[in-house]
């Protein structure tokens, strides 16, 4: 929903960093090598 989506923004730009960038690459990979992101 978009409710949802708009705090995850926010999340992001409060708090970002190359570390934050590197977990969510990482984690994105993660869910596509199970499948997960169909």
């Amino acid at each position: 929903n978009v409710e949802n989506k708009l705090k995850h923004d926010f999340y992001y730009i409060e708090n970002i960093s190359m570390l934050l960038d590197m977990k969510i690459m990482l984690m994105t990979l993660i869910i596509l090598g199970k499948g997960r992101g169909r």
